[in-house]
C-alpha cells in the first residue's frame, strides 16, 4: 500500500538520482539503426565484392522474411531487399513460439556459388516438420523463392526444440541441428537414439554428386548402425552454434531443461548425454546411475538459480580486434537474462566471466568478416555490436545509504523527491508487503505508450521496499540510465536494520518463517523484458486507482510527472472486487505471466497472456506443449475442470514446472483460487 508518510511533490533534481550504469567489460552499440526486423533470429555477412560498400548482410525474421542490405561500419542500411517466404514457413498462427524461419548459411564459395541454405519449420500432410532447403540468391540480394530445392526434412513431434540453425564448417560440409523433438524430458528418447535425426548434430555434403546431398565417409554411422547424416548425438536443443575461425572447433549452446544450461565443443562421434545427463548432473534430477563416463562432458554448465528460467544462446570465439580483452574467448549469452559471458579454457577447466548485462532477449550472435561480434535483440527488433566498455563508468553504491534514495534512519521514507504509488493488481511475491516509489528527474515526464505502458525518462528510479512481519528486509531499484538502458539491482537489509548491502548474485535466505530469493542483477531481465516495456507496474491500467481523495494518475499529472494520456484506459479489476470473474482471472495472468508470455517475449509455449488478447487467441485453449504434468486432458485449460488443466497445475504447485518460475517459493492462494473458479466456470474454451 502507499506509505502516507511520503509527501511526494515538490520534485527535485537533488537527492535520489539514478545510480550510474554498472561498469562492464564491454558495451553494446546499436547498428543498422534504420533496419526494422520484427523478430530477428539470424544474421550472416557475405564476402565483399568489388564496387560494394560492404559485404551484403542477410538477416532472418522468424515470421518468414529474409532481409538483405549493405551497411558500412554498422551505419545506415542501404539497398534493403526482402524475400518473403511466409507462404511456406509454419509459425504459431496468433503469436510466436519456437517455430518459424530459423537459420541461414551461405555457400562457402559464395558468390561464385550463389546458394543460400535455409532452415525452417513447415506444415506438412503429417503435421509439423523441419526442412533445410537451398535457394539461389539473385544479384540484387533477393532469394529466388522459385529456386527452392529441398535437401532434407523430417517430422517434428512437438512445436518446441525445433533447432533450425545451419552452418558450414571449415571442411565445407553443412552442419544442422534440429533438437530432440520437443516436450519435456525428451519423452521419445531421441537424444540417445542414433536411428533418428532428432537430438543430434548432423553433417552432410551439399556438393556431392549424390542427390540431394552426400554423406561424409567418416560420419560415425556412415557405414552401418544408425542414421548416416549424424555427426554427434545426445543434444537437447542446439539453438545456436559456430565454428572458431582459427581452430575450426564447433562450439554449441545446448539449451537445458529445468536446472542446467550447457556449452559444448562438439566433436565427431561423441555422445553429449541428453537425456541421461543435463549439464554435469544425472537426469532426471536425483538419478545417480547415469554412467557419466559414457558421455562427453560440457565445457561449461550453469544452473537456473533461484528457480529462474535460463536459456543459453551460443555465440562465437572472438577473433576481432576492437575488444582486445575478449581475444580468444568464447562469447555467449542467455536469452532470458540478457547476460553476456566470456569463457576461457585452461588446464583446470573453464573460467567464465560476466562481461555485460544487456537487458535484451538475445536470440542470436553474429560475426562479420573482421571477426567483430553482434547481438540480435529479439524483443526490440535490433542489432547491437559488441564494443569495448568505457572506463568512465562508476561502480554501484555498495550500501543503500550511499544511494541518496532513502533516509536510513527511517527506511520507509525515501528521499529526494520520491513519490509513492500503488497498483491495482500486485505481482505475487510470497505474500510480503510492498511499498513502491518512483523518482522522475525534474523537467521530465513519463510518457504513455499505445498499449498503456508508461515510458520512463532517462534518469528515473523505481524503488520498492519488501516487508515481512513488520521488518523491511529488501529494497530493489529499477532504473533507466542516462544512456537509455535499463537495469535493476537489490539491497539486502542487515538484521539490525542499520543499512542494506548490494546483492551481487542471486541467493536464498530465511527471513523469519519465510524462505526468500534475493535476486542478483542477472535475474532482473527475465521479467523486465523489452517486450513488456521494461518497467512492469507502470501501466495506466495498474495506476488508474484511487489515492486518498483523488485519482492516482490525476495526482501524477498535477505534479508534472506524467504527460496526460489522450484517453484513459480502464483500470485492471482488483482481485477482491466484484468485477467479472473472467476479467479478474485475465488481469492476474497479465500481471504475473505476460511479461514473458506475450508476442516477442521470452516465454515458451507460444502463449499471449495480455489482458486485452481474446481467450481464443491466447493459446490457453490448446494442448500443453511442454508436458501434461499429470493431467489426463493435457490441455492448458480444460473447461469446467481446473484440476485437469495444466495452467492451474502450474500455478497451484511449487515444483520445477510451476509458474511463475522466478522469485517465489509459495503458492498464491488468492490468484490460484481465482483461476480455479474461472476455469470451473467455463463451458468451452474457444
Amino acid at each position: 500500500m502507499v506509505d502516507p508518510s511520503n509527501d511526494g511533490p515538490p520534485r527535485s533534481s537533488k537527492g535520489c538520482v539514478a545510480p550510474p550504469e554498472p561498469a562492464a567489460a564491454v558495451r553494446l552499440v546499436p547498428v543498422f539503426e534504420n533496419l526494422k526486423i520484427q523478430t530477428p533470429v539470424a544474421l550472416v555477412q557475405a564476402p565483399r565484392q568489388a564496387g560494394e560498400p560492404s559485404g551484403r548482410w542477410f538477416a532472418l525474421d522468424q515470421h518468414g522474411l529474409v532481409h538483405s542490405f549493405f551497411a558500412e561500419d554498422g551505419a545506415r542500411v542501404t539497398d534493403l531487399q526482402t524475400t518473403d517466404l511466409t507462404d511456406r514457413v509454419a509459425i504459431k498462427a496468433d503469436g510466436l513460439d519456437e517455430r518459424g524461419l530459423l537459420g541461414i548459411a551461405l555457400h562457402p564459395r559464395y558468390p561464385s556459388d550463389r546458394r543460400a541454405f535455409v532452415g525452417y519449420t513447415f506444415a506438412g500432410p503429417g503435421g509439423l516438420g523441419s526442412r533445410v532447403s537451398s535457394f539461389v540468391v539473385e544479384e540484387r540480394g533477393v532469394l529466388d523463392a522459385s529456386s527452392e530445392r529441398v535437401l532434407l526434412e523430417l517430422s517434428q513431434p512437438y512445436t518446441n526444440h525445433n533447432g533450425g540453425n545451419v552452418a558450414f564448417g571449415p571442411d565445407g560440409y553443412l552442419y544442422i541441428g534440429f533438437g530432440d523433438g520437443g516436450a519435456g524430458g525428451d519423452p521419445q528418447g531421441n537424444g540417445q537414439n542414433p536411428n533418428t535425426l532428432l537430438g543430434a548434430m548432423l553433417r552432410i555434403d551439399i556438393d556431392a554428386a549424390d542427390a540431394p546431398y552426400g554423406i561424409p565417409q567418416d560420419n560415425p554411422y556412415a557405414q552401418s548402425g544408425g542414421r548416416a547424416e549424424i555427426f554427434a548425438i545426445g543434444l537437447r536443443n542446439p539453438w545456436r552454434y559456430s565454428f572458431d575461425r582459427q581452430t575450426g572447433e564447433l562450439w554449441v549452446g545446448d539449451v537445458g531443461q529445468d536446472d542446467w544450461e550447457e556449452v559444448d565443443v562438439v566433436e565427431l562421434g561423441k555422445n553429449y548425454g541428453w537425456n541421461s545427463i543435463e549439464g554435469f548432473e544425472c537426469f532426471p534430477p536425483g538419478a545417480d546411475d547415469c554412467e557419466r563416463g559414457a558421455f562427453q562432458a560440457p565445457v561449461h554448465s550453469y544452473v537456473h538459480e533461484g528457480g529462474a528460467n535460463r536459456s543459453v544462446t551460443g555465440g562465437y570465439v572472438y577473433r576481432g580486434a576492437a575488444v582486445p580483452e575478449l581475444a580468444g574467448s568464447y562469447v555467449f549469452g542467455d536469452f532470458n537474462t540478457g547476460e553476456i559471458f566470456k569463457l576461457d579454457r585452461g588446464d583446470d577447466g573453464a573460467g567464465v566471466e560476466l562481461i555485460v548485462g544487456s537487458g535484451v532477449n538475445i536470440s542470436s550472435f553474429a560475426e562479420d568478416h573482421a571477426g567483430e561480434l553482434y547481438v540480435l535483440d529479439y524483443g526490440g527488433g535490433r542489432v547491437l555490436r559488441i564494443d569495448s566498455g568505457t572506463e568512465s563508468r562508476d561502480v554501484l553504491p555498495r550500501l543503500l545509504s550511499q544511494t541518496g534514495c532513502v533516509d536510513v534512519a527511517n527506511p520507509k521514507k525515501p528521499t529526494g523527491g520520491a513519490v509513492a504509488y500503488d497498483v491495482a493488481v500486485p505481482f505475487w511475491s510470497d505474500g510480503v508487503e510492498k511499498h513502491r516509489y518512483l523518482v522522475v528527474p525534474a523537467d521530465a515526464k513519463m510518457t504513455p505508450q499505445q498499449d498503456g505502458d508508461l515510458e520512463l525518462p532517462p534518469g528515473s528510479v523505481l524503488i520498492k521496499h519488501f516487508e515481512h512481519d513488520g521488518r523491511i528486509f529488501e529494497t530493489r531499484f529499477y532504473v533507466r540510465h542516462d544512456g537509455g538502458g535499463y537495469s535493476g539491482y537489490s539491497y539486502a537489509w542487515r538484521e539490525d536494520g542499520s543499512d542494506a548491502e548490494l546483492v551481487e548474485r542471486t541467493r536464498e535466505e530465511d527471513i523469519g518463517d519465510l524462505r526468500w530469493i534475493f535476486p542478483g542483477r542477472e535475474s532482473c531481465g527475465q521479467c523486465h523484458t523489452a517486450a513488456a516495456g521494461y518497467s512492469l507496474g507502470l501501466d495506466l491500467r495498474q495506476l488508474d486507482v484511487p489515492s486518498d481523495d483523488d485519482n492516482q494518475l490525476a495526482k501524477f499529472a498535477d505534479a508534472g510527472l506524467l504527460q496526460v494520456p489522450k484517453q484513459s484506459n480502464e483500470s485492471f479489476p482488483r482481485l477482491d472486487s466484484d468485477a467479472p470473474l473472467s476479467d479478474r482471472a485475465r488481469a492476474y495472468l497479465h500481471v504475473n505471466c505476460s511479461s514473458c508470455h506475450r508476442p516477442g517475449g521470452p516465454g515458451r509455449g507460444g502463449l499471449d497472456l495480455l489482458f486485452e488478447t481474446p481467450l481464443a487467441n491466447s493459446g490457453l485453449c490448446e494442448m500443453a506443449q511442454l508436458g501434461a504434468l499429470g493431467t489426463t486432458s493435457g490441455r492448458l485449460v480444460a473447461p469446467g475442470n481446473p484440476e485437469d488443466s495444466v495452467l492451474y497445475v502450474r500455478v497451484s504447485s511449487r515444483t520445477a514446472d510451476s509458474m511463475p518460475p522466478l522469485a517465489t517459493k509459495s503458492v498464491d492462494p488468492e490468484g490460484a483460487g481465482i483461476l480455479f473458479e474461472w476455469i470451473e466456470s467455463l463451458s468451452v474454451c474457444p
